[in-house]
């Protein structure tokens, strides 16, 4: 199975998007977990522990950039997506 992006409208996977990482749902968490949930906007979704989202979703400062590897910051939370107007609504799933 592919790991592929589960953020909302993102097609990015793991074979066809060599320059982006992918980042585990921080299933440990539980509150930076409903944190990542309310920003991905997607209802009725349930990450596993194969749930992935690509780093196009993070801020450059939620990296620590180590030995060639990008890593995700304990704190990060993504931010960064590409709602249709519906979703981009102030307080949607707050």
């Amino acid at each position: 199975m592919v790991k592929s992006c589960a953020a909302y409208n993102c097609t990015n996977n793991v074979k066809k998007c060599k320059g982006l990482s992918f980042h585990h749902f921080p299933l440990a968490d539980k509150r930076r977990l409903r944190e990542w949930l309310v920003k991905i906007r997607r209802e009725e979704f349930a990450p596993t522990v194969h749930s992935v989202i690509c780093s196009q979703h993070f801020e450059p400062s939620c990296f620590w950039n180590s030995a060639n590897k990008r890593l995700l910051k304990p704190s990060a939370i993504p931010t960064i997506f590409n709602f249709p107007g519906s979703l981009k609504k102030v307080g949607f799933y707050s």
